[in-house]
């Protein structure tokens, strides 16, 4: 799940984690907002959630390291 995601999908899912709002992730990452949610669309995709809080619900159950996104 987690070890196919892109590295722009990786650093989206890092902020999403964090709590941050799309302004700041797109402004942070230098993309905009429709690169922003095909990105999160993709992401959400992959890791079988359907909202940002379910990313942290399968992030904990899979005990991935959100530090080393």
């Amino acid at each position: 799940m987690y070890e196919d995601l892109t590295y722009s999908e990786k650093e989206v899912l890092y902020f999403l984690i964090q709590g941050y709002n799309y302004k700041y992730i797109i402004c942070w990452l230098g993309i905009n907002y429709k690169e922003y949610k095909k990105i999160k669309k993709s992401l959400l995709k992959k890791m079988n959630a359907k909202r940002r809080t379910q990313l942290l619900t399968i992030i904990l159950q899979e005990g991935i390291n959100i530090k080393n996104l």
